[in-house]
């Protein structure tokens, strides 16, 4: 049985896009797909690395129906002799983090798509992605466009086809980067989620204690290549989403390493007396769904009100830039002197801004990590 290891884009799992199989209706061979979008999966929907990511993925050639280079769709098990068949399906192998998964292939379509590459070109393309019997779509790119490149975003602009029994394999792409810029991130406001790249001060904000409330200061930090090999604990952290419990956050968020997001769980309400405690995101490694993101660049993207609040970050609840020791010391002098003025205490060497809720040590996030990995609880839930 042929393997091939390949690195491959992985969109989330959707509902079937191709519900009926062959020999179970009137088109026996069942060479198109009943639909072309599903729930999510739809023209101009926008993937970033909030919603995609690469994946290695081996891909599984167990069916050998003569042509040893093509994987085969699960139409090939429901076929009867007279229709060459049963034949079975091939399959992909792929972890998302919380141990190795392996489904059948149930279909094979194409979209026409438009690629943003990191330095803000881009190009149309028509590609093949796969569905497999558990939702999940990957991309079945050819090399060529992506040899090499920083990818900033894939946007859907409309289908193409779905005539096809299955696709070809080994197709790989090396060197492949998904960049990370501002606007991976969308923030909740009176007027709906916005890309946190595009918010500026003044601009309205819900936050959880306070309200609607308006930002006062917004700061950008750039980290490239370089920067990123000599300081790895600057790499961004991916909580997956659903990571948190509740179905929270709605898409995975990429975080700076320090960033915390909150936790409301009973065990959290135990060990510490408070309604919610601020953990950072590099406490949580322990817990599936939350990993450290290793990206070529990354811009980060911090904003301040009059006082340190806790806001919806994809939906899930996290803090806003506090303007403690730690916070201060990765913004640079100019960045540090507007924070100054925003908060005089801070000048005058008085004692921290309050934060939204305590904050945790790394010691006791850690620990309370564990806990909750032990005892099978979300960090949002109530139990």
């Amino acid at each position: 049985m042929p393997t091939y290891n390949v690195t491959q884009f992985y969109f989330g799992q959707y509902a079937d896009l191709d519900p009926t199989e062959a020999g179970s209706s009137p088109n026996l061979n069942n060479d198109t797909n009943e639909l072309t979008t599903v729930p999510g999966w739809v023209a101009n929907k926008l993937f970033t690395s909030a919603n995609m990511r690469l994946l290695t993925v081996t891909q599984n050639d167990t069916v050998r129906e003569g042509n040893s280079t093509r994987l085969e769709e699960n139409d090939f098990k429901n076929r009867v002799a007279g229709q060459g068949g049963p034949m079975g399906a091939d399959s992909f192998t792929y972890d998302l983090g919380n141990g190795k998964i392996t489904s059948d292939i149930d279909s094979v379509f194409t979209w026409n798509i438009e690629v943003t590459r990191g330095n803000g070109t881009t190009f149309r393309q028509v590609l093949a992605f796969v569905q497999l019997e558990n939702g999940a779509i990957f991309s079945n790119f050819t090399p060529e466009n992506f040899s090499g490149q920083n990818i900033q975003s894939i946007k859907l602009i409309a289908h193409s086809s779905s005539g096809f029994f299955g696709t070809l394999a080994n197709r790989n792409l090396p060197n492949v980067k998904i960049v990370c810029f501002e606007e991976s991130v969308r923030i909740a406001t009176p007027s709906g989620s916005v890309a946190v790249g595009q918010l500026e001060v003044g601009d309205e904000v819900i936050t959880k204690d306070s309200g609607v409330r308006p930002i006062r200061w917004v700061g950008r930090k750039h980290l490239g290549p370089a920067e990123l090999r000599g300081n790895p604990q600057l790499l961004p952290v991916r909580i997956s989403a659903g990571a948190l419990g509740a179905g929270l956050p709605e898409a995975d968020l990429i975080v700076s390493a320090q960033h915390r997001v909150l936790v409301t769980s009973r065990i959290a309400s135990r060990l510490f007396s408070s309604e919610g405690v601020l953990v950072a995101a590099k406490h949580l490694l322990d817990l599936p769904g939350v990993t450290v993101e290793h990206l070529d660049q990354i811009t980060y993207v911090h904003f301040a009100f009059d006082q340190h609040e806790i806001v919806y970050a994809e939906g899930a609840p996290a803090e806003s830039f506090y303007p403690g020791a730690t916070g201060l010391s990765a913004l640079d002098d100019e960045a540090q002197a507007e924070m100054m003025a925003l908060f005089p205490a801070l000048a005058r060497g008085e004692e921290e801004i309050p934060g939204a809720r305590r904050l945790l040590t790394g010691k006791e996030g850690r620990d309370l990590a564990r806990r909750h990995r032990k005892n099978g609880v979300s960090l949002l839930s109530l139990s």
